[in-house]
């Protein structure tokens, strides 16, 4: 096996490899309970028509997942990518792709039943292909309080650096338009509630590094 490429991560070591079999990642957990969490949920997706790599091996021991690896755009380099062209209507169009996801992935039977959600809504864990989303990363799937999911990607979105950007705010408006008056008031008050929690957790983040 050859290591191609380490990916940016946080917590883990993420890796593409190349194998006699093709290309596969390799997921190396520095915490038990977010292997678990993550091994739990691809499980429980099996079958589920939700867009995602399959698990191909885990290796229990080592907390190690090998996941599939698909040929994509990073939901945040498609984004810049719309932002650089002006292509404002592909971008409302993938952020209502992964809205639709996440609440896609709520909804799977198990999850809903245990009041699991994604609490880590990080743009560089959506892969875009052939303006499908595909979704990766469970190990933050966890029991939490439920959100309006349409205002957290919206303040995701508007977070990420370069923030607040007159292309941001046009999306923004022009995603918002999808929906009734009462509705899209709602879904605005919610990004401001959004947009503090993020930047107080930034803010923690940073105390602590």
């Amino acid at each position: 096996m050859i290591k191609l490429e380490e990916f940016k991560s946080k917590k883990n070591q993420v890796i593409l490899v190349k194998s006699d079999g093709g290309l596969f990642i390799e997921k190396s957990f520095s915490n038990k309970d977010a292997f678990c969490r993550e091994l739990m949920v691809y499980e429980h997706l099996k079958g589920s028509g939700l867009n995602h790599p399959q698990l191909l091996d885990s290796d229990k021991n080592m907390l190690k997942t090998y996941i599939e690896y698909l040929e994509g755009q990073l939901l945040l380099d498609y984004l810049n990518k719309c932002e650089k062209n002006s292509e404002y209507q592909s971008a409302v169009k993938i952020l209502s792709l992964t809205t639709k996801w996440i609440k896609q992935l709520h909804n799977e039977a198990f999850l809903k039943s245990k009041a699991y959600v994604q609490e880590d809504i990080n743009f560089r864990n959506f892969i875009v292909i052939k303006d499908k989303v595909f979704g990766f990363d469970f190990e933050s799937v966890n029991t939490s309080k439920e959100y309006n999911v349409e205002g957290r990607v919206l303040a995701s979105y508007l977070l990420y650096s370069p923030s607040y950007t007159r292309f941001k705010k046009i999306v923004c408006n022009s995603f918002l338009l999808q929906y009734d008056k009462i509705k899209s008031n709602n879904i605005s008050l919610q990004v401001k509630v959004e947009e503090s929690l993020i930047k107080d957790r930034r803010t923690k983040f940073r105390c602590i590094k």
